[in-house]
């Protein structure tokens, strides 16, 4: 049994054991309630939050309904679309799994952007496009199989809003939303998947640079500021201002309300 300890005795204690268990019977129990004979339709990435749902969905499920889908963009003629750590989770967990290059597609719709603009994409319009294209391969292959589609989002990760609107913020189930860095991977050493996959340094894969520096902050400096263990007051004021700064990703859509 892991067990894991901020600061003192005093502060919190993270059963990972017990918790994993409690996710395997949430999963369980939303199925049942949302899609009882339904597959769990994962976007598999290659690293620990994708890995460890799909771990999490096997355990609640059963291998035969979770469907894996691999969507890489950044493949050049003649190299394989198969990342290797992919290979690797899927076979260990023993589910299908589907890949399809969405670069041409990301590729097609900057192009016809700056077509019709006579502009150069910026960043974060490139930065946007393949999440979004991801989520809706998800979603038409779900609405194939009445799928429903998995959030990986973790807690860490949301709460400086490091996630993209209507991309990786969106998903019929979060079983990992309301955990950060730190307490995932001890789930996923008690779901015993590869140490590899587990401690991989956080990368959406977009530039060269991992999600820490591109944040300015360490996940464990944002996992302390989660579980209200955060003592230095830069940390609090830079987490405070990306919180309310990214707010908009994660509020319902505002509507007029006809009376």
């Amino acid at each position: 049994m892991v067990l894991l300890f901020f600061g003192s005795l005093n502060n919190i204690m993270f059963n990972a054991k017990k918790i994993k268990q409690e996710l395997i019977q949430w999963i369980k129990n939303w199925f049942e309630q949302n899609g009882p004979h339904s597959p769990a339709i994962i976007g598999i990435s290659g690293g620990k939050d994708s890995a460890i749902v799909a771990a999490l969905c096997v355990e609640a499920l059963g291998k035969g309904r979770v469907i894996g889908i691999s969507l890489p963009q950044d493949c050049h003629e003649g190299e394989s679309t198969e990342d290797p750590d992919v290979q690797k989770l899927v076979k260990h967990l023993g589910i299908s799994c589907f890949t399809y290059d969405i670069g041409g597609i990301c590729g097609s719709i900057l192009g016809n952007i700056g077509e019709t603009f006579y502009k150069v994409a910026n960043s974060q319009t490139v930065e946007n496009i393949p999440p979004r294209v991801r989520m809706t391969y998800l979603y038409a292959l779900a609405s194939m199989c009445d799928g429903r589609v998995a959030n990986c989002s973790n807690l860490s990760e949301d709460v400086v809003g490091y996630t993209t609107k209507w991309g990786s913020n969106t998903g019929d189930f979060a079983p990992i939303a309301d955990l950060t860095v730190t307490e995932i991977k001890l789930i996923g050493k008690e779901l015993r998947l590869p140490r590899k996959i587990v401690e991989k340094i956080p990368h959406d894969g977009l530039q060269s640079l991992s999600d820490e520096e591109r944040l300015g902050i360490t996940y464990k400096e944002i996992d302390k500021w989660c579980r209200h263990l955060c003592n230095d007051e830069k940390i609090d004021k830079k987490i405070v201002e990306l919180k309310k700064k990214n707010a908009h990703k994660f509020k319902s859509i505002p509507r007029y309300n006809f009376s």
